[in-house]
């Protein structure tokens, strides 16, 4: 009787667990998350810059547009995700404000209002199209997945080559995660480029930083589309573990067959 009532207790466990799990468990986009490994993003954006006291670039303008996810992979190209890109759309919507310039150069901050979120779209919610007049409504319109915004970490660098054409590096903590995996940090860029030169955010030198995520970006100053004036190749890195709920399933899961094996020897 007691070997029942126990087994009833652990098969009871996992119908809790299993059903709370899917709440909080990995979301709809898959993640690489084998030790060591880092998640490669890539992303197209289109975006607007805002002069908003129209002499040029300076403090106090921003860069806001929307970008799409298409591909994952780990850094070297060797592991693949993209093709549940297909089935899944990963959209989003950023703000980002110009807090110091020099010399073909500009740092970006976070601002009070400003902010990078994502979203990741399934059936009618995939509809990206950066042409249509409600663009920013079809990249934001699927279920949150990621966000960054004011109060969390957040430091940007871009660096011009020319008229037409700039790079820019950010690093970021997650402020809402939704990801469905434990993000963990690490040491960008010099956790895949060990002889990173380093940059310069508001006068000063600075070397790598530890962060959830770091961004590398690639912007043309054509106006590929009327609605935007730039248009970027951008990367989001990444590392993943499993959240501790989807650990949780797999222990009483094991338990309980566990206890099944052992009670079946006992008869």
């Amino acid at each position: 009787m007691k070997k029942k009532r126990a087994y009833t207790f652990l098969f009871g466990l996992v119908l809790i667990i299993g059903l709370t799990v899917p709440a909080f468990a990995a979301g709809p986009i898959e993640l690489l998350q084998d030790e060591g490994e880092i998640n490669k993003l890539k992303f197209v954006t289109y975006q607007n810059f805002t002069d908003s006291d129209k002499n040029g670039l300076d403090e106090g303008d921003w860069f806001e547009g929307i970008f799409k996810a298409q591909s994952i992979s780990n850094i070297s190209g060797t592991k693949e995700l993209t093709a549940q890109l297909s089935d899944v759309e990963l959209t989003g919507h950023f703000k980002f404000s110009v807090a110091g310039v020099s010399a073909g150069h500009a740092d970006l901050v976070l601002g009070a209002t400003d902010f990078m979120r994502f979203y990741a779209g399934t059936g009618t919610d995939m509809n990206w199209d950066p042409a249509a007049d409600d663009a920013i409504t079809r990249a934001t319109d699927g279920k949150s997945w990621l966000s960054i915004e004011p109060p969390a970490f957040f430091e940007g660098v871009s660096d011009s080559f020319s008229t037409s054409y700039s790079f820019t590096e950010s690093w970021a903590n997650v402020s809402l995660n939704n990801t469905g995996y434990t993000i963990l940090p690490q040491i960008y860029p010099t956790i895949f480029d060990p002889i990173y030169p380093g940059h310069i955010n508001m006068g000063t030198v600075h070397t790598d930083h530890p962060s959830d995520v770091y961004f590398q970006s690639l912007a043309s100053g054509s106006n590929i589309l009327p609605k935007w004036n730039i248009r970027s190749e951008d990367i989001m890195y990444m590392a993943v573990a499993p959240e501790p709920l989807s650990s949780m399933l797999f222990l009483a899961g094991s338990t309980v067959l566990g206890f099944r094996v052992y009670r079946r020897r006992k008869v």
